[in-house]
């Protein structure tokens, strides 16, 4: 499951993933969704719009860069083994609580804001 900045999900099977890497090129296996997306022939997904209360376009919960991974880190950890099943609406709670946090990466360029 791939999420989107709104917390969208596109979904697909693992195989479709790693056949997908393997009809792409360096771009396309970076980020397979392209392939999946540009063929959905071949690759039958399902998507799914999170709810309203869900949607923070500004929000980065990607690994791209080491910002990413220090939030992601934190939010991993706050979480712990008490929980390690926590949910997205639990994620969007806990950085609304901790703005700190969410300026953690918000200076990362993601593909599609230049």
């Amino acid at each position: 499951m791939f999420l989107a900045r709104e917390a969208d999900a596109w979904i697909f099977r693992n195989t479709s993933a790693i056949n997908a890497a393997e009809l792409s090129d360096r771009l396309d296996r970076e980020h397979v969704t392209l392939q999946t997306r540009s063929h959905p022939e071949f690759f039958p997904a399902l998507y799914c719009v999170a709810p309203p209360e869900l949607h923070w376009t500004e929000l980065g919960l990607a690994l791209d860069e080491p910002r990413d991974y220090e939030l992601l880190t934190r939010i991993i950890e706050h979480f712990g083994d008490e929980r390690p099943l926590f949910s997205c609406p639990d994620v969007v709670r806990l950085l609304r609580a901790r703005p700190s946090w969410v300026a953690i990466n918000e200076q990362v360029l993601r593909k599609g804001d230049t």
